[in-house]
């Protein structure tokens, strides 16, 4: 009982650390302006630059929730303006990728909050484990949305200004380095280790308690079939009996006494 409670408390405590992990995973950057590996110099005093250089050098997931970013807005603006003034190029839209990260967060964060109260419900008043296994690949499987979404809004954004990269030559603005990356690998990191140590805990305890379920299982049937097994025994003994009585007082001859005595004796192998 003593290592049932024991298990049942680290498997409750783990469900809930990953339930809670993965609600804080969406205060990590999913995109981020690295402002350390690139710089931009430019001529005209332009503002829209100035205030894309000045805009949030980072937006997590909470940020994101709205689906108004201002990374996303800023950047929309600058290369709508690059476009116009450089390229006869239609610029891209980014709408698409701004609502993309809305619906991810919205689903990490409903999905993380549920898995929360799963693992509190659980711990204090459900016995089936297949509850905590299913918080587990749940949490497994938002981080790895959320990895996807910050790998792909980081993406596509560096594509864009790599090709801004390649376009800018001859103009009066001068690009360098790699602009845009994201922090959404460190939940997930986080995470991973964190899978590793329930996953560990479930199996290693699930294999030490299947040897004594199975010996509790062999001593029960045991125990319930040995006096079912007396009983028989003691019938085919009393029915011997009242045999070798009714010979003895002649109402069954010596080959029928014989007869009915094989049969018995058949019966109980």
């Amino acid at each position: 009982m003593r290592k049932y409670m024991t298990r049942r408390v680290m498997l409750g405590l783990l469900a809930f650390a990953l339930s809670l992990l993965s609600l804080l995973s969406l205060c990590f950057a999913v995109v981020r302006i690295d402002f350390a590996s690139a710089q931009a110099s430019y001529g005209g005093g332009s503002s829209l630059i100035e205030s894309f250089l000045s805009a949030s050098t980072a937006e997590s997931g909470f940020d994101l929730l709205s689906g108004n970013s201002k990374i996303l807005i800023i950047f929309q603006e600058f290369s709508e303006l690059y476009h116009y003034r450089f390229t006869p190029d239609p610029p891209p839209d980014f709408s698409a990728l701004a609502v993309f990260s809305q619906v991810c967060d919205i689903v990490l964060l409903v999905a993380s909050l549920f898995a929360c109260i799963t693992a509190a419900c659980w711990f204090f008043l459900w016995k089936d484990e297949k509850a905590v296994k299913s918080i587990a690949i749940v949490i497994a499987v938002l981080s790895v949305i959320y990895l996807v979404q910050g790998l792909v809004v980081s993406l596509v954004l560096e594509t864009e200004w790599q090709q801004l990269l390649k376009e800018e030559a001859g103009s009066s603005l001068q690009f360098y380095g790699k602009l845009f990356d994201t922090l959404a690998y460190v939940p997930f990191i986080l995470v991973m280790l964190f899978e590793a140590v329930f996953w560990l805990v479930y199996y290693k305890w699930k294999a030490a308690e299947t040897p004594v379920q199975e010996e509790t299982a062999v001593a029960a049937e045991e125990k319930e079939v040995t006096p079912s097994r007396r009983d028989a025994q003691m019938q085919m003994f009393e029915r011997l009996r009242m045999l070798k009585q009714l010979y003895d007082e002649g109402a069954l001859t010596e080959q029928e006494y014989e007869e009915q005595k094989m049969k018995l004796l058949g019966s109980g192998e």
